[in-house]
């Protein structure tokens, strides 16, 4: 499978419509910035928007921040109609084998229901593992609504100092472009 990453600025018009679109459907609310808040931080240094295609077809989104040593995978969505023919899988393991030693974290939901076990089960066989911190996540749009999720590691579990830089720069970086 070959894909290209574009960047949000690279795409035409109907791409960035396209993504948009595939990430107010995959995404709820408390999980999604205004899409003021996303042109704003797509101006920061750390925060890599990628669209992926197939050829002149739009696959999905990836939106990651990279850090020196870290990477973290904000957003992942495929297209639902192209969903179960491995293109999540090719896109994430794409981000891996680029991250060099940095040490790649995502958050999911608490695997409560089939859904959330399924994607639990997917970044499993991925190779990434659950740390046993607790994590507490503020909404994008809603603040009043913080939300617990898990965080997954690739290849390892975080130690506490790495997660600890994390949330920090959580804190400092990502989370500086909540609201609209």
């Amino acid at each position: 499978m070959k894909l290209d990453f574009l960047t949000w600025h690279d795409a035409s018009e109907t791409v960035q419509k396209q993504a948009w679109e595939l990430y107010e459907f995959s995404f709820p609310l408390h999980e999604r910035r205004s899409y003021a808040s996303h042109m704003r931080a797509m101006q920061d240094p750390n925060f890599d928007c990628r669209l992926v295609m197939d050829g002149n077809q739009f696959v999905g989104l990836l939106w990651i921040w990279k850090w020196s040593d870290l990477v973290f995978v904000e957003h992942l969505a495929i297209e639902p109609a192209l969903r179960g023919k491995n293109y999540g899988s090719y896109v994430l393991q794409a981000l891996i084998d680029q991250s060099n030693d940095s040490l790649v974290i995502l958050e999911i939901d608490p695997p409560v229901d089939e859904i959330s076990v399924r994607r639990l089960h997917f970044y499993q066989r991925m190779g990434f593992l659950m740390n046993q911190y607790p994590y507490t996540h503020p909404s994008y749009c809603i603040p009043s609504i913080p939300h617990s999720l898990e965080l997954l590691t690739y290849g390892r579990e975080a130690s506490r100092e790495e997660l600890d830089r994390f949330c920090r720069l959580m804190k400092e970086q990502v989370w500086a472009y909540i609201g609209n």
